[in-house]
């Protein structure tokens, strides 16, 4: 499972998208393993400096990390602690 993260800016002016703001819930709690995949990955520069318009990305192969068995999963993205996205994700048996 790869869980990908994008933000673009619709504004005039370059912003800082807030990377390092972001962290993640995983079925309502706190998963520091996806949010230690993202703060402690590779980024582009984009996420420190995104231009006018322009859209920065980041993914990371964690399905393994995140779901231990099989079952229904609810990822929310958090910004600053507050809930900005959230995916379901159902992971079947072998």
């Amino acid at each position: 499972f790869r869980l990908t993260v994008s933000v673009t800016n619709a504004g005039p002016f370059e912003i800082d998208p807030g990377h390092a703001s972001i962290s993640f819930r995983v079925n309502g709690q706190l998963s520091q393993a996806a949010t230690d995949a993202f703060l402690n990955g590779n980024v582009t520069v984009d996420w420190a400096r995104l231009a006018a318009g322009a859209t920065a990305t980041d993914a990371h192969d964690i399905g393994a990390t995140l779901f231990d068995a099989p079952g229904s999963y609810v990822i929310e993205l958090l910004v600053n602690g507050d809930a900005v996205s959230q995916v379901s994700v159902v992971v079947a048996a072998d």
